[in-house]
């Protein structure tokens, strides 16, 4: 996985490449019932709501449980939808999380790549180096776990 800060503009950039073809990688991205078996960071933290109405002006909304913990939700509108090649969209947490409100931007493009597929995803508008770190977080937690997922599929 290679990760690229850019301290400029605090936005963050992941890629890597998943050894499954791009419609696979898609479908498992933005499918609601394969978003709750992978997408969180940990698995202490689970993801218990998961809507997703994937077309342009369309929303999601996805809502993060863990023991002791108030539900953190984040949700967005999508900007760009291109199956299976390309997604934008815009990220706002809701209270209690610090920077509940602010309006950020994730772009993540799925390139073919015959039997495998690069992924990048790219998270801008970060507010600060604080929270640059969190989502950097987040995100490598997510996408290792959506390997794994992949993995214990294919064995």
């Amino acid at each position: 996985m290679e990760i690229i800060k850019d301290e400029s503009e605090l936005k963050l950039t992941i890629r890597r490449t998943f050894s499954y073809r791009r419609e696979l990688v898609f479908e498992t991205w933005t499918n609601p019932s394969h978003l709750k078996q992978w997408f969180s960071p940990n698995k202490e933290i689970r993801l218990t709501i998961a809507e997703v109405d994937l077309c342009v002006g369309g929303s999601y909304k996805f809502g993060f449980t863990q023991p002791d913990t108030p539900l953190h939700v984040v949700k967005g509108e999508f900007k760009t939808v291109i199956a299976p090649e390309k997604l934008v969209y815009t990220w706002v947490w809701d209270p209690p999380i610090p920077e509940a409100g602010k309006v950020m931007l994730v772009t993540v493009d799925f390139i073919d790549k015959g039997d495998s597929t690069e992924f990048v995803l790219t998270h801008e508008r970060l507010c600060d180096s604080e929270v640059f770190e969190k989502h950097k977080t987040g995100w490598c937690g997510a996408i290792d776990r959506l390997d794994e997922l992949f993995k214990s599929r294919s064995s």
